[in-house]
């Protein structure tokens, strides 16, 4: 049996057993692996309850996250202009903040081999949307929610596992959006912090480009009005 066909299955067993579903489905394949999402979306948000699923039949767990539109479009363009990601980026997918914990079986994957496999996952989606999914998309309603989150945050070790490879990008994105007084002075140390680092190694490729991408960013959020007034 194809990928394919197991995931409609799945889909098809999950109707059977709940109406609440009625989020739109996106399926999206690659050579390897089929991901599928329901999403809950307005606007400003795009909440996500997904899995992966590969050729192999390995079920590698759920996920649930929401995407500020407002915060990544921004990041994302600044990504792409200076090459610290490829052209195929796509922020609608990723996550501007996730929960971690589901406490949910299956989580660490596990080979899809018969109905009563297709069964478990269902099972665990259906219970994950009732009891995990509505109330993460109440709670995480606007970029608001995630600026009181990580506003007092400074650290790397804070701000990465929230925020992800350019948590600083971001910080300094959210911090101009909800006009936080502390923003200028974030921003500007961010790039006097990568033109330090590219003093120190001006041959470094790398260096160059996270240098350029904050300097990029400092001059389209200087002129970028702020969306909330906290």
């Amino acid at each position: 049996m194809e990928v394919e066909k197991i995931n409609e299955l799945i889909i098809k067993d999950i109707r059977k057993k709940t109406d609440v579903l009625k989020t739109k489905i996106l399926v999206d394949t690659d050579s390897f692996r089929l991901e599928t999402r329901f999403i809950k979306s307005n606007p400003r948000e795009i909440f996500t309850l997904g899995y992966m699923i590969d050729e192999r039949f390995t079920f590698y767990g759920f996920k649930i996250y929401v995407c500020y539109l407002e915060l990544e479009s921004i990041v994302a363009s600044i990504l792409i202009n200076n090459s610290l990601v490829g052209d195929s980026y796509n922020y609608l997918d990723k996550a501007s903040h996730k929960l971690n914990e589901l406490n949910f079986y299956p989580q660490n994957g596990f080979i899809i081999e018969n109905k009563e496999s297709i069964d478990l996952i269902s099972k665990q989606l259906v219970l994950l949307y009732e009891r995990e999914f509505l109330s993460y998309s109440a709670h995480w309603h606007s970029l608001t929610v995630l600026y009181d989150f990580i506003k007092d945050k400074e650290d790397r070790e804070e701000l990465h596992p929230i925020l992800g490879m350019f948590w600083q990008f971001k910080k300094a994105t959210i911090l101009r959006l909800c006009n936080d007084k502390n923003y200028q002075n974030y921003m500007d140390t961010f790039v006097e912090s990568r033109q330090v680092i590219l003093n120190k190694v001006p041959e470094s490729i790398d260096v160059q480009r996270y240098y350029n991408a904050a300097k990029e960013l400092k001059e389209i959020l200087d002129k970028t009005e702020p969306v909330y007034n906290i």
